[in-house]
């Protein structure tokens, strides 16, 4: 079976597969999945957590900046 997402279809919230012969299958969420990036264009977030610590404690930060007390 040949699957291919289409990042041109990308948006904030969905996600679109080719799986050949005319059949697609696209994945709406309630939650964001994709950003724009510096060009405008729909890339997927980055979900690489890095572990660092301050003062306070320690702490999950993604690419994105995104930070998670642990």
């Amino acid at each position: 079976m040949y699957t291919k997402e289409e990042v041109s279809l990308l948006t904030a919230a969905s996600k679109t597969f080719d799986f050949g012969n005319g059949r697609c299958k696209t994945i709406v969420s309630s939650q964001t999945l994709n950003v724009k990036d510096s060009s405008g264009k729909w890339v997927e977030i980055n979900n690489t957590f890095i572990e660092e610590k301050d003062g306070s404690g320690r702490f999950l930060r993604n690419t994105e900046n995104i930070a998670l007390d642990v």
